[in-house]
This record gives structure tokens, sequence and C-alpha cells, in this order.
């Protein structure tokens, strides 16, 4: 059942406008962690029996109650979890629901393969659970993002190591490139039409898949130059089968040089008429900010961004998209204290010079706290987070 607290939050976001904020009781009592927005769902992983663990649940979209679905369950060992790959739920019109999570495979700390079920009758049944990728590598494969493909099935994107040689070297590095990769996955859980969109990517940031007003799709995800530039590149299509993508452009060039994997990866969010992305960086001055831009459907690219962080920022940001066309942006900023930090909201519209931002709650600056999940729905925001402190999952509504 979901219950509404009392209000935290009443201050002006945008244009003066006062944002509620009001806390949602999830339906679990469990230790749980990685919360993260699918098609209205918020899921989150859950401590099971014996140390196993469950994938869960809950629609947030709706006032009314809700109950918690499984949609998954492991014993102990079977499952690599951690704060930043999250599994995901994604559910398409005709009703059925595709799932991800990662899967060990071997007794190497980065041996796993990133798995898919699919249930055609709303949760219901779910078929045998099969690896999205082809290979037999006892390594890293994650990161997964999926998107709908109109009436047949989803597009899945992930990070695939198969040629990293099965993990990194003595210093961490890892030992070959990571590549990314997307496979068309069909109603009987099968992934097919499996193919390589970039052959060296940054190897442990999130992805994000969104649809493109007018059709089509977009990816972005952290890119890896020869020189260890790591901007944040991206790959589209515009046919509805998602199926001729183009080659990788950059999002912007921040010039973000660095040796080794910041784990910070991008968010896209969409109202159907708009699509932005909103990414971390300490490109160009080596400043950490919060960046955001807006799609250019003519030129196919990404506009000049504009800053929204309060000059501290950690990252780990989350993104949506409000009916009215203004974007809500999520992250961790730094506090003043040596682990203390705050999750900040963000809201501003296409034109808007700055984004005037707000504190929601405080954080642990650890990487327990995990990344922000945001969504809309109707004209309200959702947001939730992981509070460590508690060992639990929380969960928002924000409304004006």
């Amino acid at each position: 059942m979901i219950l509404l607290y009392a209000a935290l939050l009443c201050a002006p976001f945008n244009q003066g406008d006062e944002w509620e904020m009001l806390e949602l009781e999830l339906p679990t009592e469990a230790r749980c962690m990685a919360p993260r927005f699918g098609s209205g769902w918020l899921s989150w992983i859950e401590a099971g029996a014996d140390d196993g663990w469950v994938f869960a649940a809950a629609e947030l979209a709706s006032s009314d109650d809700t109950e918690r679905v499984v949609l998954g369950t492991a014993e102990e060992g079977e499952w690599f979890v951690n704060w930043a790959d999250r599994p995901v739920l994604s559910t398409d019109s005709t009703g059925a629901w595709l799932t991800s999570w990662l899967r060990t495979s071997g007794e190497g700390t980065y041996a796993y393969d990133a798995v898919v079920s699919v249930s055609v009758d709303e949760g219901e049944r779910w078929s045998t659970p099969t690896k999205l990728h082809s290979d037999e590598v006892e390594g890293e494969h994650g990161f997964v993002s999926l998107l709908p493909r109109e009436g047949e099935g989803w597009a899945a994107c992930w990070l695939d190591g198969r040629a990293m040689g099965g993990g990194h070297d003595s210093h961490g590095h890892p030992a070959g490139d990571m590549q990314l990769r997307l496979a068309h996955v069909d109603y009987e859980g099968q992934p097919q039409a499996e193919r390589v969109l970039d052959e060296r990517v940054c190897e442990c940031c999130p992805t994000a898949l969104s649809p493109i007003p007018g059709g089509g799709a977009v990816l972005v995800y952290r890119d890896r130059g020869a020189d260890e530039t790591r901007d944040f590149a991206y790959v589209y299509c515009t046919d509805p089968a998602l199926d001729r993508w183009s080659s990788p452009r950059t999002v912007h060039e921040d010039g973000w040089r660095v040796d080794g994997c910041p784990v910070n990866g991008a968010a896209l969010a969409t109202d159907g008429e708009q699509l932005a992305v909103a990414w971390y960086t300490e490109g160009g001055d080596s400043q950490p900010k919060v960046l955001c831009a807006w799609w250019d459907e003519e030129g196919e690219a990404f506009g000049a961004p504009t800053r929204v962080d309060a000059g501290r920022p950690l990252g780990r940001i989350s993104a949506a998209m409000l009916p009215s066309g203004e974007l809500a942006i999520s992250w961790l900023e730094k506090g003043d204290g040596p682990d203390a930090a705050e999750w900040r909201l963000a809201v501003g519209s296409r034109d808007s010079e700055e984004f005037d931002s707000k504190s929601l709650l405080d954080a642990s600056a650890s990487r327990a706290s995990g990344i922000s999940a945001l969504s809309s729905h109707a004209d309200e925001l959702l947001f939730s987070c992981a509070d460590m402190s508690e060992r639990r999952v929380r969960a928002f509504r924000l409304t004006r």
C-alpha cells in the first residue's frame, strides 16, 4: 500500500512555482537498493532468504494502492549485484514486460552475463532467463537499457566485455576494449540481430536509450578515446523497427580526460515532442558540473549545453520531462562534511538560461547512495533514491 506522508518541501523551482514533496511507502520491508524507473514502474533489488536476492517492482504512477510484483529471484551467489549496474523493467503497449538483470557466469569478480526474461501476461508468467549476448566469455556484460519496438518486442543495448579478456590488469585497467552492443528481443525472450555500435567505450557508465520525437531512438553512452578522453557519444536511428543505427557522434566536446571509468552515466528524457540529455563531466576547466542539452531534430544532434548544478556536483543523474516541456534533473551534490551530500532537483525549459535547483534530501557521498531515479506522470514528478543509513529505497511524489 502507498501512504502519503507530510510535505517535506515547498520552495520555488521555476517561474515562482511551488512543489510539495510527499513520501510514498513502498510495499516491501526488506533491505533494498538500486531503484530505477521504467514504463511508470519503480523497480529495485531487495534482500531475499538465505542471502539471496529478489528483483521487485511497484507501479507508482497511480495514486491508488499498489502491490509489490516479483520479477525475479536468486539464491546466494547467482546474481552480480552492485550500486551502479541496476536491473531494468520495460513494458510495451501490448501489455508485455521485459526484464534484465546480471547473472554470474564464472568464478572471476567480473564474470557475469546480462540475461532477459519476457512476460506477455503482465507479469503472471515469465520466459526462461536467456543471455542477451551471443558470446561465451566469462566477462563483463551489463548496464542494459531497453526500449519497445512498435509491437515487435524490444531493442536492448549493453556494455559488452568479450574483447576485454575476462577482466582487468593488475592496475585495475581493462585488459582490452569494452564494446557497446545492441540486439532485438522478441516476445519469446529470444535475442536476435546482435550488432556492435561502438568498438571502444567507457567500461562502467550506465547507458541511456530513449525514443526520438517523430520516430526512432537515440542511445547515449560514455565513449573512450585513444587519449582517454571520456566524453558522451550517441548513436541514433529514425526507423520504427530500431534497426538502422548511425555511426557514433559526440554529444558535446567536454574534453574530459580521465584514466579510468568515472561510473557516471547520462540520462535522457522526452515528452514525445521534445528530447533532452543531462550528464556529468569535469571537462574543460577540470571542475565538476552537470549539463543538459536539447535535441535538434533537423540537425539530428544535441544543442549547446546549459549548466544546472549548484557548484559541487557528484553526478548520479536521472531526468524526466513534464507535459509542459520542462526538463527535471536530479543528481547528488557534495555537502560540507567529508561524507556529506544531498540529492538536488532542477527544473527548467528549453529557453531557460539557467535552472533553479533545490535540495531534496540529505545523503551520503559514498557510492552506497547509488543513482537517483526520476520519472514524470501527468504534472507530477516521482523521485527515488537509496537510503543506505536505513538500508532501504525511498520514493516521493512531487506536485505543484
